[in-house]
């Protein structure tokens, strides 16, 4: 009994040894890659391509790569570093590929297959327009037409018919229309070649076609007021003509002066109104615009409503008491820096406004009140100016606080400049006197000759 388990047990190892030798699977199973120029690995006539047999040992002495195409040939290829490399790619090229290695004892499995299909034209090409496919009348136009290869060369048509032909820098081309009108309306497509000089001159199939239209849209109108219900808001409207056709759907778009989109809004109506907060002190205006669709291709942009100044930064004014004040009745004068067409001043006591005055191209306003009545240092003045949507109020000027402070420096500083002047003059004439003092020493030379001229006596005859 025990030699026949003792004989069953040999047999087996021996078998399973024999498996392990001829199959390899103590190796493991490779993988192989393809390598082209090309980013979506498309493969055309005349390419060069490169087949890595990825193993999975570091002991490898020889890989082979098999060949099956579709006429049932079979061909293997062996090399040394695990890569073989394709020149000028043909149709027998075609078909699927696996790779294996062997160390110095073994056979590693078959990789998994990979098909190779050689393409006898250069794959579609993509088109595209800027700014976009609608545009307005006169607006210029980027027709671009871009490919995954070098050493090409593009034709542009319109309508089947060829505009123009050319290569930026060897995988686009652009062509531009400066002004666009009717007559550029159309239906655009391209196709690129290789270029004279190839090994193999292939072209590529037409790119998917792309209509260009040419549409007018008139501008909207906008108009502006405040806010009735929160005077800290505007109300901004912005209308499209009543003469555009009936429409399904809008959008339109609220702009600030850099023509950069801060609202949208998407309607049915002709008309929407935008709220919109007064700005903190800095200069503001809005335009707007709207958008339809077009044929359900693109959107189709209008021309911008005309600017609207909601807001203007102010400059600050300036408070003074006028010299024929009296005791009982003060005269403050309220002055802005510059004057404008419609402007009112206020006087104010605290933040309560105590009294108006409306002025016409004129930058300052008289106030009378009693002196009893108010205290100097409580009062202040501002000024508001008509702009597009309504009143813009300035910053307020402090009567006693401001104008007084301010005068007092000015003092002040007049002050300090005299003295430093005075000093100055003072310490110049001491160093005079000093250098009469101690003047230096004379000479012997010069010394002995003013003694003789002290001592020379001039008669005149």
């Amino acid at each position: 009994m025990n030699v026949v388990v003792f004989f069953i047990v040999t047999v087996t190892c021996c078998l399973l040894v024999t498996k392990q030798w001829v199959s390899g699977s103590a190796l493991p199973k490779p993988s192989l890659e393809l390598i082209t120029n090309d980013p979506r690995n498309i493969i055309v006539m005349g390419d060069t391509i490169t087949l890595k047999c990825v193993k999975g040992s570091q002991n490898a002495n020889n890989y082979y790569l098999l060949h099956i195409n579709g006429t049932g040939h079979n061909g293997t290829l062996e090399e040394s570093s695990g890569e073989f490399l394709f020149r000028d790619i043909k149709n027998e090229n075609n078909g699927n590929y696996a790779c294996r290695y062997r160390d110095a004892a073994f056979f590693s499995e078959f990789s998994s297959s990979l098909n190779i299909f050689v393409q006898e034209k250069f794959p579609r090409p993509s088109i595209n327009v800027s700014p976009r496919r609608v545009v307005q009348p006169g607006a210029a136009i980027t027709i671009t037409c871009r490919a995954h290869r070098a050493n090409i060369r593009f034709t542009i048509l319109k309508n089947n018919a060829i505009i123009t032909q050319g290569s930026d820098d060897g995988s686009k081309f652009s062509y531009v229309i400066n002004a666009a009108n009717n007559e550029n309306e159309g239906y655009y497509s391209c196709i690129y070649e290789s270029k004279n000089g190839s090994s193999v001159h292939l072209k590529s199939v037409r790119s998917n076609p792309m209509r260009i239209s040419v549409l007018g849209l008139a501008a909207p109108s906008l108009t502006c007021e405040e806010d009735p219900n929160d005077s800290r808001k505007f109300r901004i409207n912005c209308t499209i003509p009543e003469s555009t056709a009936p429409l399904d759907e809008l959008y339109f778009f609220l702009l600030n002066g850099s023509k950069l989109i801060e609202n949208e809004v998407r309607a049915k109506d002709k008309s929407v109104t935008f709220i919109v907060a007064k700005p903190p002190h800095i200069t503001k205006k809005y335009l707007c615009m709207y958008q339809i669709e077009h044929d359900s291709e693109d959107l189709a942009d209008s021309l911008y409503s005309a600017e609207k100044y909601l807001w203007e930064d102010l400059p600050q004014p300036s408070m003074h008491l006028e010299p024929d004040s009296t005791n009982d009745d003060m005269k403050i004068r309220c002055m802005a820096p510059r004057e404008y067409k419609e402007m009112q001043f206020q006087l104010l006591n605290d933040t309560r406004v105590i009294a108006e005055h409306a002025t016409n191209h004129t930058s300052s306003a008289i106030f009378t009140i009693k002196t009893s009545q108010y205290p100097k240092e409580k009062l202040s003045c501002s000024y508001r100016i008509r702009l597009d949507c309504g009143f813009v109020d300035s910053r307020s000027c402090k009567y006693f606080s401001d104008t007084y402070t301010l005068m007092f420096v000015r003092h002040i500083l007049s002050a300090l400049v005299l003295i430093l002047m005075g000093i100055i003059i003072l310490m110049h004439f001491r160093g005079l006197r000093k250098a009469e003092e101690y003047r230096p020493a004379l000479p012997s030379t010069r010394v002995r000759f003013e003694q003789r001229a002290d001592d020379t006596q001039v008669v005149w005859k």
